[in-house]
């Protein structure tokens, strides 16, 4: 299994917004999920299938203010639809993404 990959840009802000963005999507063996923190706080991000099991948790920790942007290599999963759970301490949310 490759390790994802997690690194913050200084990139613009208009490039993030509040919640999680991912793209492309559906994946081709890799995806990338972007962030942004207008605070320090806890985030907790995860990969789980249809039903609902933990496929992989790709941050659980307190991140400080700033845009982040995490690779995920999607090989290392079978073809199908997965859910992205993203929580911090403002908002909790969810997106479907397909490999």
């Amino acid at each position: 299994m490759k390790e994802e990959k997690l690194k913050q840009q200084n990139l613009k802000q208009e490039e993030y917004n509040e919640g999680l963005v991912v793209f492309p999507n559906p994946a081709n063996n890799k995806a990338t999920l972007r962030y942004s923190l207008s605070l320090s706080q806890h985030v907790k991000l995860e990969v789980k299938d249809l039903l609902g099991r933990n496929i992989l948790t790709l941050a659980d920790h307190w991140s400080a203010p700033g845009n982040y942007e995490i690779e995920i290599f999607t090989e290392q999963f079978r073809t199908g639809t997965y859910l992205i759970f993203f929580e911090n301490g403002q908002k909790k949310g969810g997106q479907a993404a397909s490999d």
